[in-house]
């Protein structure tokens, strides 16, 4: 008599389900990041708008430190990733900040992001120098 076997083992089973689980935490990972590289570009991106608005305040009022900036422009970023501040301000400099709040919050590469008038970029996090 002539036993055919058909099927799959235990064994092998079960390392097809652990090879799925490392490939799927490794693709989760990866698209974690670049997810947050998206929100990021959207944090700069307004944050140098808001910089062009205060050259803007500027030259028709003659000073920084008078700028409300929920007036120029709004304190959160379209999407509610980031949220600005004038963290210090005079007549004749300013430095602005954006902070990450919500699920960008966990940004630990970059942190919060800061841009003074002389154009000076800097950023908080554990990798600044791949932020900007």
């Amino acid at each position: 008599m002539n036993k055919s076997n058909r099927g799959f083992t235990l064994i092998e089973l079960m390392i097809v389900v652990a090879i799925l689980a490392i490939v799927v935490t490794w693709g989760y990972s990866s698209y974690r990041d670049t997810v947050m590289k998206a929100n990021r570009s959207e944090g700069v991106g307004e944050l140098l708008t808001i910089a062009d608005k205060m050259e803007r305040y500027y030259a028709d009022q003659g000073r920084y430190d008078t700028a409300v900036l929920a007036d120029i422009h709004g304190t959160s970023s379209e999407n509610g990733y980031y949220s600005f501040s004038i963290t210090s301000a005079d007549t004749i400099q300013f430095t602005l900040t954006a902070a990450p709040q919500g699920t960008q919050a966990d940004d630990a590469k970059c942190g919060t992001f800061t841009l003074t008038s002389q154009g000076t970029r800097t950023a908080s996090g554990t990798q600044p120098d791949r932020c900007w």
